[in-house]
């Protein structure tokens, strides 16, 4: 299986939508979803939320909380699923909650960490593409990801 570890904030949007529509809709800038499913329909890979957001998150629907559940709707809308996220860790190193999730799922066959943020795991170094928090998910960062993910 290939993943996609994915946070929202500077991904799935930037800071001027933030700064216009807040954090309705989850914080999640519809056109750059496309973005997101053009790297899915490349590669097959699985979406695992690494985004702070993913505590309102979970598998069954039902015990989603708002925000989970307009994930679900919003991703939905263009084919898009969550897979699953990852774990929450006392020390708050998202490189170290996704390298858990690595451990604890065995059969990984590659993966992508698509993040805004400095993560400074060597592991996932090669494994990392960096938006940036001003224009969130391009075009540019979809040909890495596949690259990574090939």
């Amino acid at each position: 299986m290939k993943v996609i570890f994915l946070d929202f904030d500077g991904v799935l949007n930037s800071r001027d939508y933030r700064d216009i529509h807040g954090s309705s809709g989850a914080g999640i800038d519809k056109s750059k979803l496309p973005l997101l499913k053009k790297l899915i329909d490349s590669t097959g890979a699985k979406i695992v939320l690494s985004t702070s957001l993913r505590t309102y998150w979970d598998k069954d629907y039902d015990k989603c909380d708002h925000y989970g559940k307009i994930i679900n709707e919003t991703f939905a809308m263009f084919g898009l699923e969550v897979y699953d996220k990852t774990p929450i860790l006392d020390n708050g190193r998202r490189e170290d909650e996704i390298l858990l999730w690595i451990v604890d799922n065995p059969g990984i066959k590659n993966y992508v960490v698509i993040d805004d943020g400095f993560l400074s795991a060597i592991h996932i170094n090669k494994h990392f593409v960096q938006t940036s928090d001003s224009e969130g998910l391009q075009e540019v960062h979809i040909y890495k990801a596949i690259e990574i993910l090939a």
